[in-house]
């Protein structure tokens, strides 16, 4: 026998990446710059900042005022699923930051008819639900819990031998 040792490498592996680097040369999006602040100041959410930006990019940047844009479309650009795609897309159309011209949609340019007044809080409850919430949450509050074990441990009375037959003999 011979004493060989396996040697592990404990270097992490170094793989080279290429660095990506945005270029106007590789495509650029013409936007307003008022639109762009507009955008920036009103109070969305994420998923509703990530579809307005898609739009932009589909839209302004092929130069066109309104495109037909699924959501699966905006999906994959965004890594959003598209039914909170849908969700946030109506949102904005509620909103009036996006708009529709048949199946095609595109970024409203007039800002002032933004309605930016539409919160993006959570929606509370209804007074009678707070009521109810507040009556059972001061109701019964037990001083302590019981985590007393109920199960109970028997005495085990296995015989000492096993049955005939399944015995083996160690010394032969």
């Amino acid at each position: 026998m011979s004493n060989l040792a396996k040697v592990i490498p404990f270097r992490p592996s170094v793989s080279v990446a290429e660095r990506q680097v945005a270029d106007i040369d590789d495509g650029y999006t013409r936007i307003a710059n008022e639109l762009l602040e507009a955008v920036m100041a009103a109070d969305l959410t994420a998923r509703q900042l990530k579809v307005v930006l898609a739009v932009i990019r589909k839209t302004y940047g092929f130069g066109k005022k309104f495109d037909r844009i699924t959501n699966t479309q905006i999906s994959g650009m965004t890594g959003i699923h598209h039914t909170h795609v849908c969700k946030a897309k109506n949102e904005m159309i509620a909103m009036n930051i996006i708009v529709t011209n048949g199946l095609e949609i595109g970024v409203n340019k007039v800002i002032s008819d933004w309605n930016s007044s539409i919160s993006q809080n959570g929606k509370s409850l209804a007074e009678t639900a707070n009521e109810t919430l507040a009556k059972s949450a001061n109701t019964h509050k037990p001083t302590q819990l019981n985590t007393k074990e109920t199960i109970q441990k028997k005495e085990r009375k296995d015989p000492l031998n096993p049955p005939r037959g399944k015995t083996h003999s160690l010394r032969k």
